[in-house]
C-alpha cells in the first residue's frame, strides 16, 4: 500500500520533531539540572514531545483506517476453484483498526441473536455455571476471534477487514485471507433464509458456523501447503505469544465456541469427503443442523433445521444448546475430574431446552432441561453437574428423573 505524500510528510515531520526534542532535552538536562529556567524549558519540551507523539499516533491511524487494498486475483480464484463456486459479487478488502475487527465479530452474533438475546444468554450461562461470573459474552467472543487475527470477514459490509499488522509477504497472513474469502464465498452462495436468520437455535447456528469455517480452514490449509511447497516465502515468522496468552486466559466456553469450527468443523468435512463418493453441492445446500452431526460425522439431515420456539408471554429466552455446550460445560472440571470414561459423555445428549421465564415481576427461573440416551448417561451427567453447581457463589440446583437432568436457578432480585 502506498501512503499519500501529504500523510507521509506529516509523519516524517512528527517523528523528526520528536527525535529533535528528545535530543535537545537530554542535552539541556546535562548542562544544568539545577537551573530553574532550564528545568522549566525541559518540562515544556517534554510536553511538546507528548503532544507530538499523540499526533504521530493519530497520523498512523489515518494511514490504516479505511484504506482499501487490492488483493491478488489469484487468491479469489483459488477459493473459487477449490470450492467449485464463484463470487456472486466482489468482496473488497480494507485495512482497519483492532476495534473495527472486534465490531465485525460482535455484529455477527448480535445480528443473529440480537443484543438482548446475547444478554439473556450471558445471564443464563452465568447463573447455571456454564460460564464464569462477570463475563461479557459477546465481548469475550470478539476478543477470542480477533486476538492476533490479521483478517476478519465482515458480513455486514461484505468486506475482508485487515489489521494493521497484515503483511502480504507473510504466508500465514495470505493463508488467512484465503480462509476468509472462502467463508465469504460460502455465505454469499448459501445465505440463510429470512426465517433462519431469526429462528436458528444456538445448536443449529454453531453447527452451521462450524461447517462453513471448517470448510474454509481446510481450503486455507491446502493453499498454505501448495504455496509453501512452491517456495518463495523465506521469512521466518515467530508465533504471536501475546495473542496466545490472551486466548488462554479466556473461559473454557469462549475458547471452545471459537475453536469448534477450526478443530471439529474442519475434521468433520474432511472425513465426510473421504467417506462418501459425492457430497457436493448437496452438503452445501443441506448444511449440518446440529453439533451432534459434527461430532458423529454423519451426513446432514435434509429436513428443515430446528427452529427456536417462539417466546411465550413470560419467557425471555428459549433455545437449544446442543452437544457443543454440554461438552464445554463439562470441560470446566478438567480432564482429571472428568475422566476418560466421561470424555465423550456429551455425545449421549439427545436433546435439550434452555429457558428464562419471568414468573413474577422480580423473579426469574433459568432452566436447562437435558435428555440423555440412557439412565446411566443421565446419572453420570447428574453427578458431574452437581460438582459444577457447587462452584458458583449462587448455586443452581440439579435434579434427575430417569433419562432427564434439569439444572435450575431461581433468581429473586432485590427491589432496592
Amino acid at each position: 500500500m502506498r501512503i499519500p505524500p501529504s500523510t507521509l510528510l506529516a509523519t516524517l515531520i512528527a517523528i523528526a520533531s520528536i527525535a529533535g526534542a528528545v535530543f535537545h532535552s537530554q542535552k539541556v538536562n546535562k548542562i544544568s539540572s539545577n537551573n530553574p529556567q532550564q528545568t522549566q524549558k525541559i518540562a515544556e519540551l517534554q510536553q511538546q514531545i507528548t503532544v507530538l507523539q499523540g499526533e504521530n499516533q493519530t497520523l498512523k491511524k489515518l494511514q490504516v483506517n479505511g484504506a482499501e487494498l487490492t488483493l491478488p486475483l489469484a487468491l479469489y480464484k483459488f477459493a473459487e476453484q477449490n470450492l467449485g463456486l464463484t463470487f456472486p459479487q466482489h468482496v473488497k478488502a480494507r485495512r482497519v483498526d483492532d476495534n473495527s475487527l472486534a465490531e465485525a465479530v460482535r455484529y455477527r452474533y448480535t445480528k443473529h441473536f440480537q443484543i438482548e438475546g446475547m444478554e439473556m444468554r450471558q445471564y443464563a450461562f452465568e447463573t447455571l455455571g456454564i460460564l464464569p461470573a462477570n463475563q461479557n459474552l459477546v465481548g469475550q467472543l470478539a476478543i477470542a476471534e480477533t486476538s492476533g487475527a490479521v483478517a476478519i470477514y465482515d458480513s455486514s459490509a461484505n468486506e475482508i477487514l485487515l489489521s494493521a499488522a497484515f503483511d502480504e509477504e507473510n504466508l500465514l497472513h495470505t493463508t488467512s485471507i484465503v480462509k476468509h474469502l472462502a467463508i465469504a464465498l460460502l455465505e454469499l452462495n448459501f445465505p440463510l433464509t429470512n426465517s433462519q436468520k431469526t429462528t436458528l437455535t444456538d445448536d443449529a447456528y454453531h453447527a452451521r458456523q462450524a461447517f462453513i469455517r471448517g470448510r474454509a480452514s481446510s481450503i486455507a490449509q491446502r493453499y498454505r501447503n501448495i504455496t509453501a511447497f512452491k517456495g518463495g516465502h523465506t521469512k521466518q515468522f515467530k508465533p504471536n505469544l501475546e495473542a496466545q496468552e490472551i486466548f488462554n486466559s479466556l473461559p473454557t466456553l469462549i475458547q471452545g465456541i471459537t475453536t469448534f469450527p477450526t478443530i471439529h468443523g474442519k475434521t468433520y468435512i474432511e472425513d465426510i469427503i473421504l467417506q462418501h463418493d459425492s457430497v457436493f453441492p448437496e452438503i452445501y445446500i443441506h448444511m449440518p443442523q446440529s453439533t451432534a452431526t459434527i461430532f458423529t460425522k454423519n451426513m446432514p439431515s435434509t429436513q428443515p433445521p430446528t427452529e427456536r420456539q417462539p417466546l411465550t408471554e413470560k419467557q425471555h429466552l428459549s433455545t437449544q444448546l446442543g452437544q457443543l455446550f454440554a461438552m464445554l460445560y463439562l470441560k470446566q472440571l478438567g480432564d482429571q475430574q472428568l475422566g476418560s470414561k466421561n470424555a465423550q459423555l456429551h455425545q449421549s445428549l439427545t436433546s435439550d431446552h434452555l429457558t428464562i421465564t419471568q414468573e413474577e415481576r422480580h423473579t426469574y427461573t433459568i432452566n436447562w432441561n437435558t435428555q440423555w440416551k440412557t439412565s446411566a448417561d443421565a446419572q453420570a451427567f447428574h453427578q458431574l453437574a452437581t460438582k459444577l453447581s457447587n462452584i458458583p457463589e449462587r448455586k443452581p440446583t440439579v435434579t434427575i428423573s430417569e433419562n432427564q437432568v434439569i439444572i435450575t436457578f431461581i433468581d429473586i432480585q432485590s427491589t432496592h
